[in-house]
């Protein structure tokens, strides 16, 4: 997505806003939360980059894990096919299924939306004291579809100079 404050972002020396748990009582598998991604879809940020940011035991995350199987063959096979399932054909990445999932979630949550701005609308956007109106949140939306729209170009393109993927 290109967060450039997640395990592999850049504002931080250790992996940021990340955790994960285990249910000992009733084992089921780990867990893993991302939060806090309000630089999730910056335009431009590639953010697949190596960064060394696991190393010890309390900075694990998947990231770093990433990092560490990439050297393993079997592992890069399986991640050039999948690639090639999810970016392609019907894949959950292709643009039509990606802006089909957003569009789907920001209906939603549309009427929410608006009673955020009710709440919230006065409290400025951070940038200048422009209150946040239906207009902004329309005009997220429409970023967000220009992001997505032009990410898998963007994101091929570095897996491919990367290795981890051959192209088409």
């Amino acid at each position: 997505s290109g967060n450039k404050d997640g395990p592999g972002g850049t504002f931080t020396n250790f992996p940021n806003n990340f955790y994960a748990i285990f249910n000992r009582a009733s084992p089921d598998g780990w867990k893993y939360f991302a939060h806090d991604m309000e630089h999730t879809f910056d335009v431009g940020a590639p953010r697949i980059e190596i960064r060394d940011r696991g190393v010890q035991w309390q900075h694990f995350n998947v990231h770093w894990l990433h990092e560490q199987l990439i050297e393993n063959a079997r592992y890069i096979r399986r991640f050039k096919k999948r690639v090639g399932v999810h970016f392609f054909g019907d894949g959950a990445l292709t643009r039509e299924n990606a802006l089909a999932r957003l569009d789907a979630r920001s209906q939603e949550i549309h009427e929410a939306m608006i009673a955020h701005s009710a709440r919230w609308g006065d409290a400025g956007n951070g940038r200048s004291n422009r209150p946040y109106t239906r207009r902004t949140w329309l005009n997220a939306v429409k970023s967000l579809r220009t992001f997505i729209a032009n990410r898998n170009e963007d994101l091929l393109d570095q897996f491919i100079r990367l290795g981890w993927y051959q192209g088409v």
